[in-house]
This record gives structure tokens, sequence and C-alpha cells, in this order.
């Protein structure tokens, strides 16, 4: 029995030296190219969403050089500034040398050399010592020996290398003036975090999206501007009860499943990339391969699905959750007879709530089919006629269009049969 524990006891200790090993090489320094090989590897994966999360400045002294580097937190009053990496790629950003780099900045200069001179601007470069000074101020555990360790792109204009879940994006000069002052704070290297965000986990369907959504009480994010109401959700499309004075109508936002966009198409739709902005500033993110929301063209809020039961409404000033509450039932398709189209309800008993009623869908399903290469966007019930507006395209994410006019016309429903007229 002795020698039993005696062995348990041995095997213990091994555990602990070797994690203690592990835990030590997992938090060792990474020098030079080694440094820069992990980094590669690191952003070859499929797709990382990187978020900002703090700054490493300086104070700017009388000789116009750096002292004093201090790592500062994104202030919550800020925007993250976002990248994305995959497989290698940055964004749909270009890679260019430090070469590159540095005849870019030697022409601009040349061709604002009379305002430099008015202004006594000057450009400052960094040296590789001040670069390792605030890798190690973010607690970066890199040390640079050569330049080309760095990934630079032509839009950023810094150094890019990556380690763990933390990118980090080192400036490659700084700009003084004549009205430059002792003290103001010089950025050397932003730190970016790819465990920032929850996003999507699954890509999901239509089907896995549908049915009955209500905010839920108290999962408020910022400051809401308004009440939110339920949601009906089906056919990849959201509808959502608009009331405005004695009128009562239903809008329709077109659900978008952004992992059929190319990554050129992705990178480079800029309602994506100002919606993926408005969304990392409340801990949410949209990856290309996963994401599947809808944006108001109106109001410019988005819904973000984040799973089968989970969505989050996101606008310029807050991020609401809902939460699914009854699977869809009615799954309305085209069909001749308006009596077919059964009131969409939310909640049970005294509770229960319209939503969207059976004939604004009947309306809504009718106009798509009488008006071929447009989409009713909204339905609006007035002394039982029906006020419809439509867009060519309801894709508000992908192909946003802000001047795009609505057409608009009439819906009357007689006997079961909607009727449709342009105005």
């Amino acid at each position: 029995m002795e020698e039993v524990l005696h062995m348990r006891k041995r095997w213990m200790l091994g555990l602990v030296v070797l994690t203690t090993l592990l835990t030590a090489c997992g938090h060792k320094t990474l020098t030079g190219d080694t440094a820069k090989k992990q980094s590669a590897t690191r952003l070859q994966k499929k797709e990382t969403i990187w978020v900002e999360t703090s700054t490493v400045q300086g104070s700017l002294t009388s000789t116009h050089g750096i002292k004093k580097l201090q790592l500062t937190p994104l202030a919550k009053t800020d925007t993250p500034e976002v990248l994305t990496t995959h497989k290698g790629q940055y964004n749909d950003y270009t890679k260019i040398s430090r070469q590159a780099v540095v005849a870019s900045a030697k022409q601009v200069r040349a061709q604002n050399a009379s305002t430099d001179k008015d202004l006594n601007n000057q450009e400052h470069y960094f040296t590789l010592a001040q670069l390792n000074a605030a890798l190690k101020q973010a607690k970066a555990k890199i040390v640079l020996t050569s330049w080309h360790q760095l990934t630079y792109l032509k839009e950023v204009g810094g150094g890019m290398i990556a380690r763990g879940n933390k990118l980090y994006s080192l400036q490659f000069s700084y700009m003084t003036s004549k009205f430059s002052q002792t003290g103001q704070a010089i950025p050397l290297c932003t730190v970016y975090s790819s465990k920032a965000v929850q996003t999507p986990a699954k890509h999901l369907s239509n089907q896995a999206h549908a049915g009955v959504w209500r905010a839920e009480p108290g999962k408020v994010q910022g400051t809401q501007t308004a009440a939110a109401t339920d949601l009906y959700v089906t056919g990849g499309m959201i509808y959502k009860p608009v009331t405005a004075g004695i009128a009562t109508s239903a809008e329709r936002l077109q659900v978008e499943d952004l992992a059929k966009l190319s990554n050129k198409q992705f990178y480079s739709a800029v309602n994506v990339q100002a919606v993926q902005r408005k969304a990392v500033r409340f801990g949410y993110a949209m990856p290309h391969s996963t994401t599947r929301a809808a944006t108001d063209k109106v109001l410019g809020t988005t819904y973000l699905f984040m799973s089968k039961t989970k969505l989050v409404a996101i606008s310029d000033g807050s991020a609401a959750l809902y939460k699914k509450i009854a699977p869809d039932k009615e799954k309305p398709q085209p069909h001749a007879n308006a009596k077919a189209y059964k009131t969409v309800y939310a909640g049970k008993g005294g509770t229960k709530m319209q939503v969207i009623s059976g004939q604004q869908l009947a309306v809504f399903m009718a106009v798509d089919q009488a008006v071929k290469g447009t989409k009713a966007a909204a339905v609006m019930d007035m002394d039982g006629k029906y006020m419809v507006s439509s867009y060519q395209s309801l894709t508000n994410l992908a192909q946003y269009n802000q001047q795009e006019n609505p057409t608009s016309g009439v819906a009357v429903i007689k006997n079961g049969k909607v009727t449709y007229t342009a105005d």
C-alpha cells in the first residue's frame, strides 16, 4: 500500500513539473524570426476578428522625442477599430514591403513640401528599440530583431504581428509641427484582441431562425430610443409591426446570408463594415462565414442572429437582445386566397399581441407576385386599403443603396382576392 501511495505522489509531482514547464514555455518571449513564424501560423486560420482594446502611447518631449510609454485601455465611449484576418490576409488590404512604406511616406512629404515648410512639419521614424519597448509595455513578449518580421499594409501604414489571441499594430512614424506641445500623446502600438466579442458560432438556415421573437426585458446596452416590438421571422424575412398615429403598418426586412459573398464583396461592402464597427462597440461581431442578419433601411437597425433562439438588434446607440418565444407555425406561401393567411400573435391568453395580420401578410405576398423585380417593404392599413412601399432590393447590407426611392401603390382585398394598383 505504501509503495502505491509513493508511486502516486511521484506521478503527481511529475504532473506538476510538466504543467509548470508547459506553462513557462507558453509564456516565453519570442524573438526575431521565431515570432514572425508563429504570427504567420496564427494568422493562417480561416477567420479571426480582432477588436481594438488598448493603445501604447508615449509622451512628446520638448525636443520632439518620446518618453514614458504607457498602455491605455480604449475608452468605453470610443468605437473600436476592427480587423479581420483570413488565411493570412487582412480584410481586403494589400500587403506591401517596408521599402514601399518608406517610399510612400517620402512621396507624401514631397507632395506637401510647401505646407510642411510653413508649419515646420517633421516626420520622425520609430526605431526597433522603441517599438520593442512598446511591445514590452503591451505585455506582448515579442522582441523584434529586424523590420522584415512585421507585415505591412498599404491601407494601414503600420506593421502587424500576432501572438495567441492578441494582434499588435505598430506605428511606423509620427509627425510634429510648430503646434506640437510637450507632453502630448504619441501612439506607438495598437493592441487588438480576438476574445473581445461574441459571434454567431454556426451558419444556420432560414428555417432555424423562423418564429416569433421578443425583446428580453432589461437586456439592453446603451440608450434605447424606441420601444422594441415583437418580430415574426419566416421565409428569410423579418416582419415587424409599426404604429404611426391611427394607422397600423408592418415592415419587412430581408435576412442576408453574408457567407454567400466573396471575400472581396464582404470586406469591401461599406455598410457591412459600418455595421461591424457598431456591433463591436457592444461586444458583438459579424464573421463572414456564419453571419445572417437584416438591416432596416430607414432606421439603420441591424438584426443579427446569434443562434436558433437568440438575436441582437444593433443600432447607433444601443444593442437589445431578443429571444425566440414561439416556432413558425404559419409558414406563409403565395396563395390566391387572402383568407389563407393567418394573423400571427405573440404570447398566450390575455397577453396575446398581434405581430402581423393575415391581411398584411397576404398583401406582401401578392405584391411580390404582381410586380416583378421589386419587393414590398412596408404595408400600411388605412380605412380598409393598404398603402404599399416597395424597393428593387431589400438587401441593405451587401448592396446598400440609400438613394433608391421606393415605388408605391395601393392594395385592396375583396372576397379573398388582393388587387394591387401602382401609383
